[in-house]
């Protein structure tokens, strides 16, 4: 298959060789590490600007079918089933981010449907990962299904859905807090801070952009916002570069000897307003 946007055909010829290597191997689908073959790629694609946005997922169906047909996992309009504890943790580059009040009209009523909001392709902008070493599911996955908009499951979708039980909690104070430009490492880690009685909770990324009217960035995440959401714990796992994800993350932390450091990923949520239903704002 060829889109008129040329991003991936059949050879594969717009992809990695690198990333390729781990796909291509005669040896037993290895699971997270051979699903790197499959993420690091999309991560490129997703810088692209497309003719027609509705080509997001139909451009790389070739790509998801070998996939597929390595792994024997089950495709979600670009994530995959048995590895949703990774698949979810991605984030929109701050250049490509809307305001919030552009960003909810958009999930709630698109000009024209491409994803579910928990999948990468219902995002228009390049994007990043976080995730960590032997990541492990956190939550229940109860239901994961998508619909396809015509008969190839490996294309577009009109609708999805996932139900998932786990542990939650709202963000300590109703409040995030801006992490200044000089913090070490900025570029690698999520930009706010989730605190309570001044002590670090978490590291938060959000999908949208908080300006005042003048276009600064506000040093501080506040309002219905950031009330409304909830925070779901998906995955955990270790870092062996603590000072990349750390608990001073204004402080640099290169020092030999540094013990692995457990990571705990997450989603923050924001409800649609139907009866137990949430919208990923990462």
């Amino acid at each position: 298959m060829r889109t008129e946007d040329t991003i991936i055909d059949d050879k594969l010829d717009r992809i990695d060789t690198a990333e390729l290597s781990l796909i291509h191997s005669s040896g037993p689908w290895r699971g997270d590490y051979d699903y790197d073959g499959w993420y690091y790629p999309i991560l490129q694609y997703s810088k692209k600007k497309l003719t027609y946005e509705t080509d997001r997922l139909p451009a790389v169906s070739s790509y998801a079918k070998l996939i597929a047909s390595k792994s024997g996992d089950t495709y979600l309009a670009g994530l995959w089933e048995n590895n949703l504890h990774r698949g979810l943790l991605w984030k929109l580059q701050r250049r490509d981010r809307v305001t919030f009040d552009e960003l909810i009209p958009r999930l709630a009523s698109p000009s024209k449907y491409i994803a579910p909001s928990w999948s990468w392709a219902s995002r228009r902008g390049a994007l990043d990962l976080d995730n960590t070493d032997d990541m492990k599911l956190e939550c229940g996955i109860l239901e994961a299904k998508t619909k396809a908009h015509g008969g190839d499951a490996y294309g577009r979708v009109r609708g999805g859905h996932l139900l998932v039980r786990g542990r939650v909690c709202s963000v300590p104070g109703g409040r995030l807090q801006k992490l200044p430009l000089g913090t070490p490492y900025m570029d690698m880690q999520c930009e706010w801070l989730a605190l309570e009685d001044e002590q670090y909770v978490a590291q938060c990324a959000l999908d949208w952009r908080l300006t005042n009217d003048r276009g600064t960035q506000l040093s501080e995440a506040s309002g219905r916002s950031i009330e409304a959401i909830v925070m779901l714990l998906v995955s955990s796992g270790h870092s062996t570069t603590p000072s990349v994800i750390s608990r001073n993350p204004q402080e640099w932390e290169d020092k030999d000897g540094v013990p692995s450091l457990e990571v705990m990923h997450g989603l923050l949520l924001y409800p649609t307003g139907k009866a137990d239903g949430w919208e990923r704002l990462l």
